[in-house]
C-alpha cells in the first residue's frame, strides 16, 4: 500500500511541476516569437545542442548509478559529488576552447561569446546535481516540484522583460543561467539539511558507479548526437533562420513528450529499480506506463494534426500559419517518438545501459545520411526523413529494447497502445467532421469543438480504457 501511495504522490507532484513549467514555457514562447527573430531561436538551438551534449559528461551517468544502487555510503556519495564538480569545471573549459571551432563550423562568429556565457551553467549545475538525484531516489518529488516551479517562474519573468527590451538571443540565455543558479542554490540548501554532506575523494571505492555510468554516458552521447542530428545539419546546410523555424515547431510539438517523459523518468525509474528482480512486475509496470502516457499524448497530437493552422495562429501568430504542413508531419513523427521515450527508464531500471548504448550507436551510422540527404528538400524534407526512419524502427525497437529486457511480446506492446490510438483517431474524425461540415469559425472551434473532443475523450476512456481512467481519478482524489 505504501508503494502505491508513493507512486501516486510521485506522479501527482511531478505532474504539477512539469505541467506548471510547460504552461509557463508555452506562454514564454508565445511572447518571445513576437519579439525575437527566427534566427535568434536558431542560434539558441545550436547553443542547446552543445549544452545538452556537455551536460552528459558533467553527470557522467553518476545520477543513474546513484538511483540504481540501493545502499551507498556517505563516503561514496562525497566522492561522487567531487567527481561531478570536477567534471563540470573540466567540461566548461573544454567548451570554452572549442567555441571558436563551433562558430567556424556554422559561420556564426557570435557563437563564441554566446557559448562561453551560457556554458557557465555546466559549472553551476554540477554543485547541486547530486542533491536533486537524492530527492528523486527518496521519492520526495514535492520538494523537487516546488524548487523547479519557482526557478522556472523567475526565468519566465526575466525572459519576457529582456525580450521586450530588445536583448535578442540574450533574452534566452540569461534566464537559463538565472534558473540554474536558483535551482542549484536551493537544492544545496535543502539537500544538506536532509542528507548532510561528507567530503571524500577515493576513486577506487566508486569504480562500480563510474563503470555503470560509463555505459550510460556512452549511450547518452550517441543518443544526443543522433537525436539532434536534424538540428545540427539544418543549422549547417539550410541556415540559422530555417533552423529557428524547424526547432520552434519541433520543440512545440514535443511539448507533450517533454511534459510526460520527465514524470515517467523521475517516478518510474526509481520505482522500477526497486522491482528489477521480478521480470513479470517489470513488464507489467512498463506496459501500464506506455498505456497511460499514450492515452494523454496521442489525443493531443491528433488535435495538432487536425487543427494545425488554428494552433499556429493562436499560439505563434499569423506569420507561422504557412508552417502548418511542417507541424503536421512533426506531429505524426512525435507520436512514434513518444512511444520510444519511456523505454529509457526500463533499460536503466534493468541495469542494462549497454543495450541502449549499442542501439543508439547504430543510429549514428544511418541518421547523418538520412538527415543530410533529406536536407536538400529543406526543413520539410528533414521532417519527412525523420518520420520514415522512426516508422521503419518500430518492430526492431520493440525486439531489441523491450522484448529482450522484459519479455513483452509484440502483441502485448502494441496492444497497450491500441486503445489510446483508436480513441484518438475517433476524436480526430469527430473534430475534422465538425470543422469541415458544420463550422470553421475559430472561436467555435476553440470554445465548443475542443471541449467536445475532451468530453468524448473522457467518455471513451471510461468505457474502453478503464485502467487509465481510474488511475487519473486516483491521482486527482489523493
Amino acid at each position: 500500500m505504501k508503494f502505491k501511495t508513493q507512486v501516486v504522490s510521485g506522479v501527482r507532484w511531478t505532474s504539477i511541476s512539469v505541467i506548471a513549467k510547460a504552461v509557463l514555457q508555452l506562454i514564454q514562447l508565445m511572447v518571445l516569437v513576437r519579439f525575437l527573430d527566427k534566427s535568434d531561436f536558431g542560434i539558441m538551438a545550436i547553443l542547446m545542442i552543445f549544452i545538452n551534449f556537455s551536460q552528459v559528461f558533467v553527470d557522467f551517468g553518476i545520477s543513474k548509478a546513484i538511483v540504481h544502487y540501493q545502499n551507498i555510503s556517505r563516503s561514496d556519495l562525497g566522492t561522487l559529488y567531487c567527481v561531478n564538480v570536477l567534471f563540470g569545471l573540466l567540461i566548461y573549459c573544454g567548451l570554452f576552447i572549442c567555441s571558436e571551432y563551433i562558430a567556424f563550423f556554422y559561420g556564426e562568429p557570435l557563437l563564441i561569446d554566446y557559448l562561453r556565457i551560457i556554458g557557465i551553467i555546466l559549472v553551476i549545475q554540477s554543485f547541486g546535481l547530486q542533491f536533486d538525484v537524492l530527492f528523486q531516489k527518496s521519492l520526495k518529488f514535492n520538494i523537487i516540484a516546488k524548487i523547479e516551479i519557482f526557478a522556472v517562474f523567475v526565468s519566465f519573468c526575466l525572459s519576457i522583460i529582456l525580450a521586450v527590451n530588445n536583448f535578442g538571443v540574450m533574452a534566452l540565455i540569461y534566464p537559463m543561467i538565472a534558473m540554474t543558479i536558483i535551482k542549484t542554490f536551493i537544492f544545496i540548501f535543502f539537500g544538506i539539511k536532509e542528507y548532510g554532506f561528507s567530503f571524500a575523494f577515493n576513486i577506487k571505492c566508486v569504480r562500480k558507479y563510474i563503470v555503470f555510468g560509463s555505459y550510460s554516458v556512452g549511450d547518452s552521447v550517441v543518443s544526443t548526437i543522433s537525436g539532434q542530428m536534424d538540428v545540427i545539419l539544418i543549422g549547417k546546410f539550410i541556415g540559422v533562420e530555417s533552423l529557428g523555424i524547424y526547432n520552434v515547431l519541433k520543440d512545440f510539438i514535443l511539448r507533450p513528450t517533454q511534459i510526460i517523459n520527465p514524470i515517467v523518468t523521475k517516478v518510474a525509474f526509481p520505482l522500477m529499480s526497486k522491482i528489477n528482480d521480478n521480470l513479470n512486475s517489470l513488464k507489467y509496470m512498463y506496459l501500464k506506463i506506455i498505456n497511460y502516457t499514450s492515452s494523454i499524448a496521442f489525443p493531443v497530437y491528433t488535435i495538432a494534426i487536425v487543427m494545425a493552422e488554428d494552433i499556429l495562429y493562436v499560439l505563434l501568430g499569423e506569420k507561422w500559419i504557412s508552417q502548418a504542413i511542417l507541424l503536421r508531419i512533426l506531429a505524426v513523427w512525435a507520436m512514434f517518438y513518444f512511444i520510444s521515450s519511456p523505454v529509457g527508464a526500463l533499460i536503466m531500471a534493468a541495469g542494462k545501459p549497454n543495450v541502449s548504448f549499442y542501439w543508439n550507436s547504430t543510429r549514428l551510422i544511418y541518421m547523418p545520411v538520412v538527415v543530410y540527404i533529406s536536407s536538400f528538400w529543406g526543413e520539410i524534407g528533414v521532417a519527412v526523413g525523420m518520420l520514415i526512419v522512426i516508422l521503419l524502427l518500430y518492430i526492431p525497437g520493440w525486439y531489441f529494447l523491450i522484448y529482450r529486457i522484459c519479455n513483452a511480446s509484440l502483441k502485448e506492446y502494441s496492444g497497450s497502445l491500441l486503445k489510446s490510438f483508436c480513441i484518438s483517431t475517433t476524436i480526430g474524425i469527430v473534430v475534422y467532421f465538425f470543422i469541415e461540415f458544420i463550422s470553421n469559425n475559430l472561436y467555435i472551434k476553440l470554445f465548443f469543438v475542443l471541449p467536445l473532443g475532451f468530453l468524448i475523450l473522457l467518455f471513451l476512456n471510461k468505457y474502453l480504457n478503464k485502467d487509465f481512467y481510474n488511475a487519473i481519478l486516483d491521482i486527482i482524489r489523493k
